[in-house]
């Protein structure tokens, strides 16, 4: 698709940081000073494109599969049930039918299910749900001319794969004048006057030759793109305000366009067969394991030395990973109550023990007898 439509080769996150914030300048030009996670609860009490849908009468709709991320975020926007709705329920069917709301926004699966795989493309997920999750949404768009003729497919990730490119992230101007929190001790001061790193960006329609279209772009590209196409009034923030829109060169009556007769078809990749659930668990705790800055845990697993070492170490990593989904459940005591009983791993070795451990190379001499 990256071949037969545009690739934007410079769309950049507007936070050089993880998931959450990134969502947030989406839907909202801003995230309000949060740079991290926040526990995938922040406290976001500001207008977003939704908002100002709504407000100038437009529609709009949330595809979700497991968790909404919308609402998790803006705890108004759940008020409005009808706008929410599941993928596997609505989706199709609203495409055939002709009822896609003006703006929609597809949040893919963020947990595994033996009924629904991760298709989000994010460790340690394999990619090809997420590659059958465009083709399905793609294929539907394509099979209904009256849609697809009218739709525009933005294909984006929220935060990037790694932490090296070429290409300098651009400096930009902060949203609201909101600094970065530093409330939590790995954060560091930081003012939003720069962007993150490049992500892939794809924009898919029947009315764009393929192209690489490399004009600085960011994530509040789609709120102001969006503001402006559909007269909305003013902008989110001064993000949006000055984030390069899609309007003039694609969306808007002067954009040169040529309706395509024929489209390319799409190949669902052969899907992975269902991990058991000890696979599944392996997989996960190799990822979870290594300690986050704000596991509270100051040993990452290559320093453990010692079973009970380990095992601290374990139940601690277990603890957190359980006040996670207690959290995002909104079972708030039981995850207090967790975090609560958290403890750092503690080292029964010696000190002089672990630092002669660490300066040696690990390999065995040829004198060291075999198992």
């Amino acid at each position: 698709m990256a071949k037969e439509f545009v690739l934007c080769d410079h769309w950049f996150s507007d936070v050089p940081g993880p998931t959450v914030p990134n969502r947030a300048f989406v839907h909202a030009a801003t995230s309000q000073g949060y740079t991290d996670n926040a526990g995938w609860k922040p406290e976001l009490n500001c207008d977003t494109i939704y908002d100002r849908l709504k407000s100038s009468g437009k529609s709009w709709r949330v595809y979700y599969h497991d968790h909404n991320d919308v609402t998790e975020l803006y705890p108004g926007l759940a008020k409005t049930v009808g706008n929410n709705v599941l993928f596997d329920e609505s989706f199709l069917s609203d495409v055939a039918g002709d009822r896609l709301a003006s703006y929609s926004f597809i949040t893919p699966a963020f947990m595994s299910s033996p009924q629904q795989p991760v298709n989000s493309m994010h460790a340690p997920a394999d990619v090809r749900p997420a590659e059958k999750l465009v083709a399905d949404v793609y294929t539907a768009l394509q099979a209904h001319e009256e849609v697809w003729k009218k739709a525009l497919l933005i294909i984006v990730f929220d935060e990037c794969g790694g932490y090296f490119d070429h290409v300098r992230p651009p400096a930009t101007v902060s949203p609201d004048d909101i600094p970065g929190h530093t409330d939590k001790p790995y954060l560091v001061p930081f003012d939003f006057q720069r962007l993150g790193l490049r992500v892939p960006c794809i924009l898919v329609s029947p009315w764009f030759e393929a192209q690489v279209d490399s004009t600085e772009y960011s994530h509040s590209t789609i709120p102001g793109s969006v503001i402006e196409a559909f007269q909305l009034g003013d902008f989110l923030t001064k993000r949006d305000k000055g984030a390069a829109k899609l309007t003039q060169k694609y969306l808007l009556g002067g954009a040169r366009r040529q309706w395509r007769t024929q489209t390319p078809t799409v190949t669902v990749p052969v899907q992975p067969p269902a991990m058991d659930p000890t696979q599944q668990e392996i997989l996960e705790g190799a990822v979870n394991l290594d300690p986050h800055p704000e596991n509270r845990n100051n040993l990452r697993t290559r320093d453990i030395r010692d079973p009970m070492q380990a095992k601290q170490f374990v139940q601690t990593q277990v603890a957190k990973h359980l006040e996670h989904y207690f959290a995002s459940a909104g079972q708030g005591d039981a995850a207090e109550h967790l975090a609560a009983d958290r403890q750092p791993a503690s080292s029964t070795v010696s000190a002089a023990r672990i630092n002669e451990l660490k300066l040696s190379s690990g390999k065995p001499s040829r004198t060291d007898p075999r198992p």
